[in-house]
């Protein structure tokens, strides 16, 4: 059975989510509070999937690549942009912080593309290229559960910055119509900042995308 944990951390406030199955692990996206969870619990972790690659998403993940061994998925975009330091946002803080993407290990990265299956688990999650808050973005959807991680594509009552090295506005608009035509109103949707919310609401109620005639399904 899948359980869904929210450990919320790092510097700005970031989910990330715990997926448990039987004591095997699987995170979406990474905050430094995640390896005392793993501790406590004696979890197995066996891979961590990044939605993108700006700093809070994978904040202290450096370090605790050095105590753990797992996978780690990224997208092609997010392989390509690891030593754009200004669109990663690291330029913007200490040297500390840009060591923490300089230093990652990716001997055992596995590249996502649109439309992939990730296989964890007995579960499969699809991976959906969603461009816009930034070019690398990915959300992630498991239909058997009818949940899709969504990054910072779309948030509760709300959709992601696209005033940072490489958003555009237009492009996360299609992102979350592409979504919003895949998935049926049942389906929650889990940000990487904030509350859960469900397509349902959002179509109903998120000022950015209401009024959009064209996302109807």
């Amino acid at each position: 059975m899948l359980n869904i944990n929210i450990i919320l951390g790092g510097s700005i406030g970031t989910n990330s989510y715990l997926l448990e199955d039987n004591k095997k692990v699987l995170l979406i996206d990474f905050v430094p509070q995640i390896e005392k969870v793993i501790i406590e619990n004696n979890f197995n972790l066996e891979s961590i999937i990044l939605t993108h690659t700006h700093y809070d998403h994978l904040e202290g993940l450096s370090a605790f690549q050095k105590k753990y061994s797992f996978k780690l998925y990224l997208s092609n975009k997010s392989y390509n942009f690891l030593d754009s330091f200004d669109y990663n946002m690291f330029s913007f803080f200490p040297p500390v912080m840009l060591s923490n993407i300089k230093n990652l290990n990716l001997d055992n990265t596995k590249i996502c593309r649109d439309n992939d299956i990730i296989n964890w688990n007995d579960h499969k999650i699809k991976v959906i290229e969603s461009p816009g808050h930034s070019p690398d973005c990915l959300m992630l959807i498991l239909d058997e559960n009818k949940i899709v991680f969504t990054g910072d594509t779309i948030f509760h009552g709300s959709i992601g910055r696209t005033d940072l090295p490489g958003g555009n506005y237009e492009e996360i608009i299609n992102s979350i119509n592409k979504l919003f035509n895949i998935i049926d109103e049942d389906y929650t949707l889990y940000p990487g900042h904030g509350p859960k919310t469900s397509v349902e609401f959002e179509k109903k109620y998120n000022p950015f995308i209401k009024n959009l005639n064209y996302l109807k399904k």
